[in-house]
């Protein structure tokens, strides 16, 4: 069985109110959905474990802390302002930007063959 990719102590410093069980819920979902953006992950030649572990740790601690922080309501006769300064969760647990990360780890490092090169074996591709 291959070493998991994240585990429970990694997040805990960050996320120290979280019970264990809801944190393997997030490390599962966030594995899960990498896997599906990078399926090269579940190779046991992948090369770059500290990399995906370190954009798990950041995308499951900035989703599970989601609607930390405070609203303040200010009034002053008929004046009312209201600050708001919770973050807004996107439904999506990975940014754009940790999505592209993803999908170029599982790029090929293997330049495109021109006509008059032999190809010595087959890259690894995307889905291989």
């Amino acid at each position: 069985m291959p070493e998991p990719f994240i585990i429970i102590e990694d997040l805990r410093p960050y996320l120290p109110g979280l019970p264990d069980e809801e944190l393997q819920r997030w490390i599962e979902d966030a594995v899960g959905i990498a896997a599906q953006l990078a399926p090269c992950i579940e190779r046991a030649s992948f090369a770059h474990r500290a990399a995906l572990k370190a954009i798990l740790r950041s995308a499951i601690r900035y989703n599970a802390s989601t609607g930390n922080g405070g609203v303040t309501q200010m009034s002053a006769g008929p004046f009312q302002q209201t600050i708001d300064a919770r973050q807004a969760q996107s439904g999506i647990l990975f940014s754009p930007a940790q999505v592209r990360q993803l999908e170029a780890m599982c790029k090929s490092k293997v330049p495109i063959q021109g006509a008059y090169s032999v190809p010595l074996g087959l890259p690894e591709t995307l889905n291989g």
